[in-house]
């Protein structure tokens, strides 16, 4: 009997332990995405003045 509880006991531990590495995971993903949508990555803007009326259908 002792020895079902103390490997339920392990196997709970081990659970646990993979749960909180995913989420710290998870924390340091959004954190990156939070950079990336915070425009630290150089996204497209919009056209320059120069190229208005031009495949825009005017």
């Amino acid at each position: 009997m002792t020895l079902m509880v103390r490997s339920a006991n392990a196997r709970q531990n081990v659970i646990a332990e993979a749960h909180a590495r995913l989420r710290i995971m998870r924390k340091e993903t959004e954190v990156v995405a939070g950079i990336w949508t915070a425009g630290s990555v150089e996204r497209p803007g919009p056209e320059p003045a120069d190229n208005a009326g031009r495949g825009t259908g005017e």
